[in-house]
This record gives C-alpha cells, structure tokens and sequence, in this order.
C-alpha cells in the first residue's frame, strides 16, 4: 500500500491509558540522556521506539523510513549503553486523544488487526502534547 490515506487514516499507536483530558497514546519514544542535574537532557532525535512494526498500513515509504529509523537506533543504543546507568533515560512523546473527539471504540478489532479501534471525529486537528524524560 502506498496510500497512507487509502487506508482510511488509520494510525497504530501504543495505548498508555485514560486521564482525564483523554485517551493518551504513545508518539514518540527516544533513547536520551540526563546530567546529574537532572534538568541538562538530550535524545536522539533519528530513532522512534514507539511505532508498532505490527501496522497492516505501513506504505512502502514507512518501510523505508523504518529502516533509517533502526540504522539511527542501532547508533544511539552504543552511544547510550556507554552512559552511566545513572545518565540513561527515555524521552516520550504522547497524544492526547480528548474524550469529545471519540465516536466509538471497539475493543475487539477486526481481520486487518486484532488490537483495539478507536474511531475519532475527523475534524481533531491537533492532540494535545505531553513530554516526558
């Protein structure tokens, strides 16, 4: 499939839990490092950790941004493993889908995928955004 959008917007994401602005679902999920500080971070910003390979969508331009992707990741993962266990750290990125924007949710998906659909107004233009390290 080379149509992102031929498969009817459909996007494959990790479901993190139900807060109260929402359903939040994972976005990004990167290697990263934390001075002592605790307030002086990096990540590395080529890789993407929370894309499911499982994703009967995935274009043939997915597949090629995926394996940029693990080439990125297999050169931060050295980089990272060389740190202080002290120093390592996580940067996620999560959507937050609100609860006004949900049409429906069927808990048993289909024959395309098994896992949960949940089917938003079309109209969301923006999730809200929450990082954390």
């Amino acid at each position: 499939m080379d149509d992102p959008f031929e498969a009817g917007r459909w996007l494959v994401r990790q479901y993190q839990g139900c807060f109260a602005d929402g359903v939040r679902i994972l976005i990004r999920r990167c290697l990263a490092y934390l001075d002592d500080d605790a307030e002086t971070w990096d990540f590395a910003e080529n890789m993407n950790d929370a894309i499911p390979h499982d994703d009967p969508w995935r274009t043939d331009k997915d597949k090629e941004i995926d394996e940029y992707r693990r080439r990125a990741l297999i050169d931060a993962m050295e980089i990272w493993e060389a740190l202080p266990p002290q120093n390592r750290a996580w940067y996620e990125l999560s959507g937050v889908i609100p609860y006004d924007s949900i049409i429906d949710a069927d808990d048993k998906g289909d024959e395309h995928f098994e896992g949960p659909h949940v089917y938003i107004n079309q109209t969301i233009s923006k999730f809200t955004i929450t990082r954390h390290i």
